[in-house]
C-alpha cells in the first residue's frame, strides 16, 4: 500500500535575505513561523509533489526566491510551526 504524503515548501535564500529558512503561506507570502488551518497565514500544503514542483519553479523563474525545496511528511508525522518534520 502506498504511504501519502503531504508536500510544502521551504525557501533559503530569497532576493530579502532571510536569515532563517521561511515557508510559503496560503497568501503567497514567506514566513518562518506559521500556522495550520484555513486562516491565510497558514501553511500551503499539496497533496501532490508535482504541484509542489509546480509552484516551487515558478517562484524561482519569477526571480522571488535563489533556491527551494520540497519537503514532505507521511500520514503519522506531524510538522511543526517552524518547519521541522516530527516522527512518532
Amino acid at each position: 500500500m502506498k504511504r501519502k504524503a503531504r508536500y510544502f515548501i521551504t525557501i533559503f535564500d530569497s532576493v530579502y535575505k532571510f536569515d532563517k529558512p521561511s515557508m510559503l503561506c496560503n497568501d503567497g507570502k514567506l514566513r518562518d513561523f506559521v500556522w495550520f488551518g484555513t486562516v491565510k497565514s497558514a501553511l500551503k500544503i499539496y497533496r501532490s509533489e508535482g504541484w509542489a514542483i509546480r509552484k516551487a519553479s515558478e517562484l524561482v523563474r519569477s526571480g522571488q526566491v535563489g533556491s527551494v525545496v520540497i519537503n514532505y511528511a507521511y500520514d503519522g508525522e506531524t510538522i511543526s510551526n517552524r518547519g521541522e518534520i516530527i516522527k512518532h
